[in-house]
């Protein structure tokens, strides 16, 4: 089904509901996202227990046998509670996209908001191109909003993402680091730099 047909047979959908009606998808999901949630509870409330397993998983109190147990304790009790975040996790996803594709509702306000969508669209083409010395040639450089990275294309500034935006951090953190060992040198290529900037007039 193309997209064309896909929009009229759930605008078709849509003027056919009537109000009570259920849709079993949704029905099955939440049920099985309860079941999910319901399993977390005696687990979580037994974690408390395990603390003491945690934090001393061979105790030289215990016995080598008691140490293993308790620690084999700790490990079902983490897969349960791994295999039952997962499960709310897919099924999280998955009602997100069901809701938006058949009923158009989405999860954040300004998602509905054509508005909003073309401001979006809009920022993602901001960005100022400038003129930056580049080993004493001037060199062409887009430089983007906050919030935004210059794409792979080099052209256009396309919005971060929040694993750009944590690597970026971390990049940070690295440079500063480097540049607290080298700053003597930093600020002598910074004022040939300026230097050079001012004999071009940028």
């Amino acid at each position: 089904m193309n997209h064309s047909m896909w929009k009229k047979w759930r605008k078709f959908r849509l003027e056919a509901l009537n109000e009570g009606d259920k849709d079993p998808t949704l029905e099955g999901v939440i049920a099985g996202m309860t079941g999910a949630a319901m399993n977390l509870i005696p687990t979580l409330t037994n974690m408390t227990k395990y603390i003491d397993f945690i934090m001393k998983p061979n105790d030289p109190k215990k016995s080598p046998e008691e140490n293993d147990l308790n620690k084999l304790t700790v490990r079902n009790a983490l897969e349960d509670l791994d295999e039952n975040a997962k499960l709310l996790i897919k099924n999280y996803k998955f009602i997100t996209k069901y809701i938006k594709d058949e009923y158009g509702f989405t999860m954040h306000a300004n998602d509905d908001s054509d508005e909003d969508k073309k401001k979006d669209e809009d920022l993602t083409e901001a960005g100022q191109w400038v003129i930056r010395i580049k080993k004493g040639k001037r060199v062409k450089k887009l430089e983007c909003p906050p919030g935004f990275k210059v794409d792979s294309g080099g052209k256009r500034c396309r919005k971060q993402t929040a694993k750009d935006i944590k690597t970026g951090k971390k990049a940070a953190r690295k440079r500063m680091k480097k540049m607290r060992s080298k700053m003597g040198k930093i600020q002598k290529k910074r004022a040939k730099s300026l230097k050079k900037r001012a004999s071009m007039n940028i």
